[in-house]
């Protein structure tokens, strides 16, 4: 393997990386809003029986 082509893979790893670690980030923002999502429709429920 060329220098060309060890460059251009270590660029393509360290831009999966970037997003692969913006997604572990958003992690937490998600649990939160499943546990709005999920409370609100429990009222939702309870108001309709």
């Amino acid at each position: 393997m060329d220098l060309g082509k060890l460059e251009e893979k270590l660029s393509e790893l360290e831009s999966y990386n970037a997003e692969y670690m913006n997604d572990i980030e958003q992690l937490p923002n998600a649990e939160a809003n499943i546990m709005k999502l999920t409370s609100r429709l429990t009222k939702i429920k309870n108001s309709m029986q």
